[in-house]
């Protein structure tokens, strides 16, 4: 079960995980806050700090992943993405890093503040504990 760990305080954050819920191609993502319970047991066993907030956390069978390419396994969900990120793959990573860093130090003035309220039909995919 792939799960992605977000900041659940940044509305930037919250829109990302609206529009994956809009556009991926099978309902198999599951979310839970980084602060969260959950998010927290995760950071550790990942070796990650408990305050960790810079980058979403992408978790499968294969590890964790952050930032550009947690972005990337991501985006393999996703209906027109998945179709592309093998191309994105070939960026070279500090670059896309780069990139992303840029964008998660200005999140906060993109996105307005909002909670993210699931759907009756995507809550059973959050892990609020």
């Amino acid at each position: 079960m792939p799960l992605i760990l977000y900041d659940g305080t940044c509305g930037f954050c919250n829109k990302s995980i609206q529009y994956i819920l809009q556009n991926e191609v099978d309902q198999s993502l599951h979310f839970a806050p980084l602060q969260s319970e959950l998010g927290q047991k995760y950071l550790a066993n990942n070796g990650l700090p408990a305050n960790f907030l810079e980058s979403l956390v992408y978790l499968d069978q294969e590890g964790a992943f952050v930032k550009s390419r947690g972005i990337f396994k991501i985006s393999k969900h996703l209906k027109i993405w998945r179709h592309i990120a093998p191309i994105l793959l070939f960026c070279p990573k500090k670059v896309a890093d780069w990139v992303y860093t840029l964008v998660a130090k200005n999140r906060h003035k993109i996105g307005a503040s909002s909670c993210l309220v699931p759907s009756p039909d995507n809550k059973a995919r959050f892990i609020l504990k």
